[in-house]
């Protein structure tokens, strides 16, 4: 795999098809150097489906991690993971690493559901997590 053109590639096709308003993520999971798992986030406020795309994030203005309900979040890294399953049984993936594009962290549901799934490594585009930062006004500790 050429990782690094190869990786952005990907990320930029998952994050395209994110259907978040507030902030496109995409995850992959990797194992033995290919990708096994794809995933990016979507959401469904009220009066929608998953897979509409959304104009208005009911929450804009919230804090990241904050308000889960009202927009029913189905999120990059759990979506990688079930991609991985699905394709390659229940113990896929074992050992593997999961890389996230879009953000700088993973939620409590996201890390357990990765901690379940016996992932090993856990990577962020520091691209991805750079624009999240900046969405979410997150201080530059080397700054301060």
């Amino acid at each position: 795999m050429d990782s690094v053109s190869s990786l952005r590639q990907e990320f930029g096709a998952l994050l395209a098809r994110s259907t978040c308003a507030k902030l496109a993520i995409a995850a992959l999971v990797i194992k033995d150097g290919r990708i096994i798992g794809r995933g990016f986030n979507m959401c469904a406020p009220d009066g929608t489906q998953y897979g509409e795309r959304v104009d208005m994030c009911p929450r804009a203005a919230l804090s990241s991690g904050t308000g889960y309900e009202l927009c029913r979040p189905r999120h990059a890294e759990r979506q990688a993971i079930r991609d991985a399953v699905s394709a390659f049984g229940e113990n896929a993936c074992e050992g593997a690493t999961i890389i996230i594009s879009g953000h700088y962290w993973a939620c409590d549901g996201c890390r357990e559901a990765i901690e379940r799934a016996k992932i090993a490594t856990i990577e962020f585009d520091p691209h991805g997590a750079d624009r999240a930062k900046k969405l979410y006004r997150v201080p530059d500790p080397e700054q301060q």
